[in-house]
């Protein structure tokens, strides 16, 4: 969790199944603030806290892309003080 401090990245994401995911989901919403994007493969599995896509697996890359643009909109906006999801 120290490299996601000092890294500052602008979006981050993770899978339901990887171990911790959720932990740093959640992180990444309420702590550091940056947009989450949660992959699954169960789509009706609870996912973590506020994630602005949650993309089931198998996804096209072209998709996965979109929502990494977007996220990095949202960035972008919320530096300059403009809110919108």
């Amino acid at each position: 969790m120290r490299a996601v401090h000092a890294a500052r990245p602008q979006v981050a994401i993770t899978d339901t199944a990887l171990r911790g995911g959720d932990r740093m989901a959640t992180a990444a919403v309420t702590e550091w603030h940056i947009p989450l994007i949660v992959t699954t493969t169960d789509p009706a599995r609870p996912n973590p806290l506020g994630p602005i896509a949650v993309l089931v697996k198998p996804f096209d890359l072209s998709t996965m892309l979109d929502h990494v643009r977007r996220a990095l909109r949202l960035t972008e906006r919320a530096a300059h003080g403009v809110l919108g999801i």
